[in-house]
């Protein structure tokens, strides 16, 4: 694409970066508001379940889910060298026939994400997080 913000976000997210993120993930794992964010889902069971990770970055949600029991992910992200990371690093690990890329800019879309909250405050456990967030299929949040 050659769009000024095309070029901006490629610049920005650029193979070097995605490159240092991942060599960093391959290291360390996933970063700690990631994890709390993992041990949510899988305390929620994820066993079967689809992924749509918008944003995705090099990947690391996607692969830790796989790893953990999702059928399958979708990733869809505005830098095509954080695409290309997450893609080799799910066929290194042989997840990728079961992820699909998409290349995306949110140039004229409104996005919205809708999270359902039903606790007051932040919860102690991750688990209770993931007991209070899960959607069933149908209902509008």
């Amino acid at each position: 694409m050659d769009c000024c913000q095309c070029q901006g976000i490629e610049g920005l997210f650029n193979q070097r970066e995605a490159a240092r993120r991942l060599k960093a993930f391959q290291r360390k794992g996933s970063e700690t508001s990631t994890r709390v964010l993992l041990d949510a889902l899988r305390a929620a069971g994820i066993e079967g379940a689809t992924l749509l990770d918008i944003g995705g970055g090099i990947g690391a949600i996607q692969l830790e889910l796989l790893g953990a029991g999702a059928s399958s992910a979708t990733d869809v992200d505005a830098s095509t060298a954080y695409i290309s990371a997450a893609r080799d690093e799910a066929a290194r690990r042989g997840f990728g026939d079961r992820v699909t890329y998409q290349h995306w800019i949110a140039s004229s879309a409104v996005i919205t994400i809708c999270v359902a909250w039903s606790a007051p405050r932040r919860p102690k456990r991750a688990g209770s997080m993931a007991s209070s967030t899960r959607a069933t299929p149908g209902s509008p949040g």
